[in-house]
Order: structure tokens, then sequence, then C-alpha cells
């Protein structure tokens, strides 16, 4: 409304005279055009990868232990472990660094899978673990029956225990490994 008003009170030649005036005028650039915006950079997926060099040991599939059932609980610790320890790791009080997840894989998958975790987690220095095998499909458990031999076998565990029910019970495994600093 107020442009109509003040058009129709110019003559045509002032009309001209402040065309002319204004033909050359280009607009301020917008003030945001100068600010660039800095985007944030996505946070990197910290995902496990196994370590280059090849594992500090290695295991036999040869059965020395007994075999076991579904049910049965397990246990082995290496001497000097204090009993406290010892209790610690049987009612799951150390809070677990890590987990491997077993089910579904085939012996020699969860062999292989089995080094690689305990290797670097070792030398990661994560000592309190929790291996998921399962019970089995009716019979003999066959994975937890292998962890039971695998496990005693490799230098850097010092004990294993059953779990407890919320961490799997009798078809999981708390493992206390040694500690890699020197």
């Amino acid at each position: 409304m107020g442009k109509k008003i003040m058009s129709e009170q110019l003559s045509e030649d002032e009309k001209n005279t402040f065309r002319d005036a204004v033909k050359k005028i280009q607009p301020l650039p917008n003030q945001n055009d100068k600010v660039a915006l800095k985007k944030k950079k996505p946070k990197p997926i910290k995902r496990f990868e196994p370590d280059p060099a090849p594992p500090s040991f290695t295991i036999s599939d040869y059965q020395t232990e007994r075999t076991v059932g579904s049910d049965d609980q397990l246990f082995f610790t290496r001497s000097g472990l204090s009993p406290k320890q010892i209790q610690s790791l049987k009612k799951g009080r150390i809070p677990i660094a890590a987990t491997l997840d077993l089910h579904g894989c085939s012996a020699e998958t969860a062999r292989d899978k089995l080094i690689e975790f305990i290797d670097h987690k070792y030398h990661h220095n994560q000592r309190y673990l929790c291996i998921i095998h399962g019970k089995g499909h009716g019979g003999e458990p066959v994975l937890k029956n292998r962890l039971n031999n695998w496990l005693r076998q490799i230098d850097q565990v010092l004990a294993f225990a059953s779990a407890l029910p919320r961490h799997g019970g009798a078809g999981a495994l708390y493992v206390l490994l040694k500690s890699s600093r020197k």
C-alpha cells in the first residue's frame, strides 16, 4: 500500500531519474554466504580387527579331559590365584570386558575364533571375558567339551568357570586371563 501511494506521487520524470540512478546497483551479498558451516566428521566405528601378527599360541583338538554334559558346571584354575579372585570369577563379580558368542559355529571355526579372540584380548589387557558356547542340541555338547579342553591349553588363561544364569549359565564361561602388562 505504501509503494503504490509513493509511486502515484512521483512524476514520470522523477521515476526515470530514480531508475537511472539505481540500475547499476547490485544487492549486497548475503552475510550467511560468507560463513562456511563446519561439517561434523562422523566418529569412526570401532570394530574388532585381529592383530596382523600370528597368535602367540596354538591348541590341540586331542581330548585330554573327561567329557561333560550340557548341564554340568565347569571350573578350572591355575595355581597362584587367591580364593577371593576365584570366588569373584565364579560369582560373576568382575565386569566383563568382552564377550565371544560361538553359537552355531563348527568346531574348527570356533577354535579359530577362540584363538584370535583370546590373543587379541590378552594383548589389549582385557582380562575378564565371557565365552558363550551353548548347551548343544541333545547328547554331548561339542563346543562346551572342546572349550573345556582348549582353554586349559592356553597359558594366558588363569581360570574359567561356568557363568551365572544371567550370562548364559551352563552354556557360557567366565574366563580370567593373565595380565599382559610387563
